[in-house]
């Protein structure tokens, strides 16, 4: 069988694929750009890479020689098994391994494993059907300057160009515009010089005229001086009916910080919720961040044992999670 197909057809869907006993692709995804010399623009895509420690098995490609038609479970391991040995032949051998449509493997001089990426497939979906464009540059006529014009036509004269520097007169404008200002609101109070003393404030255009007097030593009012209505609206309202209108602080419950990250490894799923919750719980007295991540498309509660940012990240915590749970498996979020 073919199992070169199946790795990039699961490469479409998933961002790690892992060849068990060999190694993992994992891909990242890498934005648009633009060639400096050869005026290319690339759409957005999923750049690979091959991690040779990446060796535990996820389920992900035997499951889907399963679901080819291959036989059963451990049929699929034993193909991949067999695939897994020839591969390791064909690099001890110092020949390069072609994976149809992902790239190649081989051992360079110092014996390190190299891995080339086929860059004529783009497996991110949502730049499905996009292709590299190129924009050659653009050509234009020689524009002759103004000294070979009036040598072909010597009645062309240049017309000069007088530019007006407004920077020398913004000096002038800032003193003049505050001095009519000040002139024409002195010509509208005039009653300011009447007085016999003119202090500094009083030329403060933008200083207003309100004043508060306060008396030194107010005398004490009597309960003769307050008018009977008054006494009576001030005896009906009890002293001790005034009360505090300030809130109280609310204190959060049970608020559980927004999770960043769509890269999950789920340890099971369950039709039930209760057993969903039940292994959620479980997985927290463990020490795991778990949490429930939706549904598949059968309708089965996902549980996960944590949620990460990146796919290494991911990989790297299911190659520990697979000591304690060999079926654990990454599943990652479409945006």
């Amino acid at each position: 069988m073919n199992i070169d197909k199946h790795i990039a057809t699961l490469l479409m869907e998933f961002d790690c694929v892992i060849i068990p006993g060999f190694g993992g692709f994992v891909g990242n995804y890498q934005s648009a750009s633009v060639h400096p010399t050869m005026h290319l623009f690339q759409p957005p895509s999923k750049h690979l890479v091959f991690n040779r420690n990446l060796k535990s098995n996820d389920g992900l490609l035997a499951n889907e020689l399963v679901n080819e038609g291959i036989g059963s479970y451990h049929e699929a391991l034993q193909t991949i098994d067999s695939y897994v040995k020839d591969a390791e032949r064909i690099l001890q051998d110092g020949k390069k391994l072609v994976i149809e449509k992902v790239g190649s493997l081989y051992f360079d001089i110092e014996k390190n494993l190299q891995f080339e990426a086929d860059t004529t497939v783009n497996y991110l979906l949502d730049s499905y059907g996009l292709t590299n464009v190129q924009s050659f540059p653009i050509r234009r006529e020689t524009i002759y300057s103004g000294r070979e014009l009036r040598k072909d036509h010597p009645l062309i004269e240049a017309i000069p160009i007088t530019r007006n520097n407004f920077r020398k007169h913004i000096w002038k404008a800032a003193v003049l515009v505050p001095l009519i200002g000040l002139g024409m609101w002195l010509s509208m109070n005039t009653q300011v010089f009447d007085k016999v003393h003119v202090s500094m404030d009083s030329l403060n255009p933008f200083k207003t005229s309100t004043e508060q007097i306060f008396q030194a030593n107010p005398e004490p009012k009597t309960n003769a001086d307050i008018p009977a209505e008054s006494k009576k609206e001030s005896t009906d309202v009890p002293a001790n009916t005034v009360e505090s209108t300030i809130p109280t602080a609310i204190k959060p419950e049970n608020v559980q910080p927004a999770t960043m990250g769509k890269y999950f490894i789920i340890g099971g799923c369950f039709k039930v919720m209760d057993n969903a919750n039940r292994m959620v719980d479980d997985l927290k007295s463990k020490g795991f961040n778990a949490l429930i991540c939706g549904q598949n498309e059968i309708g089965l509660n996902r549980v996960a044992y944590g949620v990460y940012a990146t796919s290494e990240e991911a990989a790297s915590a299911l190659a520990d999670i697979q000591k304690q749970n060999p079926n654990a498996w990454i599943f990652a979020l479409n945006n």
